[in-house]
């Protein structure tokens, strides 16, 4: 889990990443099996990844890969996505975002997360983290720029709360806090 020094960079204008210290390393928690890196071999080397120039009738592995996902999640349809980022900017879309919309973002993020957010047209507004589990607050007492705060004050209309190193946004503990 990331530790810093209770927001003290942000109140001094500081920089957060001179406080901050990684007590784990960011590493791949479980090696992939080989056979899923075979698999993935085979693909690139059928040159079949994209829906493009494909014989009539032909399939992709992207194709596939939507069908048998949305099939496992008992729905009709699933997009496969080249990355997160286009990922926020279809979901922004699907909720109906318009130009000039404001959607909350968490402030310790990367630059995927408000480049989705205008690339819809979008304007982002960044709100604090919870120092200790760098997510975003959704409900808090302590804090200023809480998720809920911002909400009100800036009239937003959708929330993106990103994941940091996979630790999601816990609802439950921000409204307990």
């Amino acid at each position: 889990m990331l530790k810093r020094n209770q927001s003290a960079a942000c109140r001094t204008g500081g920089s957060m990443a001179a406080s901050m210290k990684f007590t784990k390393p960011f590493t791949q928690q479980e090696p992939i099996p080989a056979a899923a890196i075979e698999r993935a071999v085979e693909i690139m080397q059928s040159g079949r990844l994209h829906r493009y120039n494909l014989a009539e009738g032909d399939s992709n592995e992207a194709s596939r890969l939507e069908r048998e996902y949305a099939e496992w999640q008992g729905v009709d349809y699933c997009v496969a996505c080249t990355s997160g980022g286009y990922a926020i900017q279809l979901a922004l879309r699907a909720c109906g975002v318009m130009p000039g919309d404001k959607i909350l973002a968490n402030a310790y993020t990367l630059a995927p997360v408000p480049g989705a957010i205008h690339n819809v047209g979008g304007v982002a507004v960044l709100v604090d983290i919870d120092p200790t589990t760098t997510s975003t607050w959704l409900i808090s007492r302590s804090r200023r720029w809480s998720l809920a705060r911002a909400s009100c004050c800036f009239r937003t209309c959708a929330a993106t709360l990103p994941t940091w190193t996979g630790w999601p946004t816990s609802a439950s503990a921000s409204i307990s806090a």
